[in-house]
């Protein structure tokens, strides 16, 4: 702490020079400053230790949104807000994952049967969601008609630092007040403090390839600056193009909070009125948008203990590689800058031009592992020339990752079967996850209703042997017992898989284990080893073991 200070020397007034790079001012005579010394992480927690840390999103909050004025449209004539309901059976038809909606703009729109509205919308495991630009006058009605979600507007939140803070205060309140829900509020302007109480959106924005290439570093930078929800709307606003929508969504799905603004766009003529839903361009697309969206849905465990991480360090999901890799000056090249970190574990590197090909794709230390081909390489490396089709986005997990899932075929935190975990491995040494697990939806958990698992897996010679401890804790809707699936990347077929109870039978089809109570299977295809155990009291460890060596 000492050489920071002893090189801080006043040069005039208002000047503050702590050697190059760094020479910083004021214009008033009057000044409170903070200065945070240490390592990047360090100064994230001290800076949100002090304006406030992220706070806990309810897990639908994590889940894709929707939004659109449904009953005064100056775009599509008057309609019902009851018509919301048809978009959210969309979701459902489609297979699609959907979270919340906003069933009004605010600018003049209205709304009616707003409790008729939030019950079609909970049938379809989404919470209704309002967005205001000129204030607060019914929260309290609002909120007990079943409104979960709010989203303010620059219009109303105006530009003073006190006002853009009490209004987002003030509507997380209102949900708080009124449920037992967490507050769920999105905001387009923000300054020091905005984390504690909402999601930084990007506002309005057109449809370009520009547009998407500059989204990248902007929203791994937020993090920097202690703000853990920065987000755009999926393809824009104004504008509808299917290749670029897509693109779009599929790196999008690795932040922790999206969602569609409906309504406004053309497509790219300006001329022909174009909805935003992810099914309405047709196949290829809609197949393509379903399978991210349903990744994302998978990946809640993962996202969502990256949220309860953030309301202890201030540190966001979505990261660039500078902080998680500080002492590597290409992480801050300008390869690095396309490209960001979801948690420490996945690298997503978008693709935002019109082309099948991505180059520039800089991997740092460490084994790194094609998510879709099961490549690995070797960092730090640059690749060029990496496919890319519209259907991939290049995406690489990190060795030695422990990545929780909901199981496959899940479309909703609500109905997901909480009767099995799945734990995606790359096993490389040693390694260690904790998972952390709440309700969801209430806020409990800041009175200690939550449970924690902890997962060691340690790959030495012929030997990978997986340790799944005891979930530790309650909350409400903890299940009893739990089967586990494990997906195990990276080695050729083991010999064998044993547990506690003896040896796993081996199977020869991903149907012939979805089907047994336990088991596994080597798929030779990907090199990845299918483990199924049967169901396991929660409360109690067990550890499993890949036997590669021997006879």
């Amino acid at each position: 702490m000492a050489e920071p200070h002893r090189r801080l020397r006043p040069v005039r007034p208002g000047i503050y020079d702590f050697g190059s790079p760094v020479r910083t001012g004021q214009q008033e005579r009057r000044l409170d400053a903070y200065y945070f010394t240490g390592d990047v992480k360090s100064v994230i927690g001290e800076y949100t230790a002090l304006v406030g840390k992220p706070f806990m999103p309810p897990v639908y909050g994590l889940e894709p949104g929707d939004s659109d004025c449904y009953l005064h449209n100056a775009n599509r004539g008057e309609r019902h807000t009851t018509d919301a309901l048809k978009v959210a059976d969309g979701y459902v038809r489609n297979q699609m994952p959907l979270g919340w909606m906003l069933v009004n703009d605010g600018y003049g729109c209205g709304y009616e049967n707003l409790a008729q509205t939030g019950e079609g919308l909970r049938k379809d495991h989404a919470q209704l969601g309002l967005w205001t630009q000129n204030g607060l006058p019914n929260q309290a009605e609002e909120v007990k008609a079943g409104v979960r979600v709010r989203k303010l507007d620059v219009a109303w939140v105006g530009n003073g630092y006190g006002f853009a803070l009490d209004a987002c205060d003030r509507a997380k309140a209102g949900i708080e007040d009124n449920s037992d829900a967490r507050g769920f509020v999105w905001l387009p302007v923000s300054w020091a403090g905005a984390q504690r109480c909402g999601v930084l959106w990007s506002g309005d924005q057109s449809l370009s390839w520009d547009y998407i290439r500059w989204q990248i570093p902007t929203y791994a930078g937020a993090t920097m600056s202690g703000i853990a929800y920065n987000t755009g709307d999926v393809g824009s606003i104004f504008r509808r193009d299917p290749e670029m929508y897509t693109r779009d969504l599929q790196w999008k799905a690795f932040l922790p909070t999206i969602m569609t603004m409906d309504g406004w766009a053309r497509d790219m003529s300006g001329k022909q009125q174009r909805d935003q839903q992810p099914w309405l361009d047709g196949e290829p697309y809609t197949s393509i948008n379903r399978k991210y969206l349903q990744l994302k849905e998978r990946l809640l465990p993962y996202m969502y203990t990256l949220s309860a991480e953030a309301t202890r360090t201030g540190i966001g999901a979505v990261r660039p590689l500078a902080l998680e890799y500080p002492d590597d000056p290409a992480a801050l090249g300008p390869n690095a800058k396309y490209e960001f970190l979801a948690g420490p574990d996945f690298l997503v590197a978008p693709v935002y031009s019109a082309t099948t090909v991505r180059d520039g794709i800089y991997l740092p230390e460490g084994t790194w592992t094609d998510y879709w081909t099961g490549r690995t390489y070797q960092g730090p490396t640059t690749i060029n020339g990496y496919s890319a089709p519209l259907d991939t986005l290049p995406l690489f997990v990190k060795g030695g990752a422990i990545v929780p899932m909901w199981p496959r075929g899940t479309l909703s935190w609500e109905n997901r079967d909480r009767g099995e975990l799945d734990y995606d491995l790359y096993p490389q040494g040693d390694s260690s996850y904790t998972l952390y697990e709440d309700d969801g939806v209430t806020r409990r958990y800041a009175a200690g209703s939550s449970a924690t698992q902890q997962v060691d897996v340690h790959a030495h010679g012929p030997v990978t042997t997986v340790e799944v401890g005891a979930s530790e804790g309650s909350y409400s809707g903890k299940p009893d017992a739990r089967s586990y699936r494990f997906t195990v990347h990276g080695r050729s077929a083991p010999r064998m898989v044993v547990t506690q109870g003896g040896p796993l039978p081996r199977l020869d089809s991903a149907a012939a284990l979805d089907s047994a109570a336990s088991g596994w299977y080597f798929d030779g295809a990907t090199g990845v080893t299918h483990v199924k155990t049967a169901p396991v009291p929660t409360d109690e460890d067990f550890s499993l073991h890949l036997i590669h060596g021997g006879h």
